[in-house]
């Protein structure tokens, strides 16, 4: 299980997203559960150092994977459209 972080800018864009907060939260949690730290599908692409652009509920998701700590640090959630 990694344990979830969140920037001040993913917080404040879930703050104001109060329809779509809920559900983007319990898809990055169910990540979080993983072994890996990586969803099954909709990644778009992986940088050093580990960041991981993920697509979903119509969301862009960019976090960053901290493997030594088992950290994942979500620093960017932006709507597609």
């Amino acid at each position: 299980m990694w344990r979830l972080e969140y920037s001040k800018a993913a917080i404040g864009y879930l703050a104001n997203a109060l329809s779509d907060a809920p559900f983007l939260l319990q898809a990055v949690a169910e990540i979080a559960r993983s072994s890996t730290g990586v969803p099954s599908s909709g990644v778009t692409q992986r940088s050093e150092p580990d960041l991981v652009f993920w697509e979903t509920l119509g969301h862009l998701v960019v976090y960053q994977r901290l493997e030594r700590d088992q950290v994942m640090r979500v620093l960017v959630i932006k709507p597609l459209a």
